[in-house]
């Protein structure tokens, strides 16, 4: 599957696969706009969704199940 990623302004960046996009952007505090989470929440989102035990281990936190 072809990826392809732009920066459409400030520190946004957009990665396009298939029919989905994931927008990431920086929070204010670190100059962007804070229009999407930054590419590291989707890093942690990633790792409680796909491996919810190795990430309850590793942060102290509990999975909902």
């Amino acid at each position: 599957m072809e990826m392809v990623v732009d920066s459409p302004e400030g520190l946004r960046v957009d990665t396009h696969f298939g029919n989905q996009t994931v927008k990431t952007d920086q929070p204010v505090r670190a100059g962007g706009g804070d229009s999407a989470p930054e590419y590291m929440s989707w890093d942690f989102v990633n790792n409680a969704v796909y491996q919810p035990k190795i990430f309850e281990l590793s942060n102290g936190c509990k999975a909902i199940q």
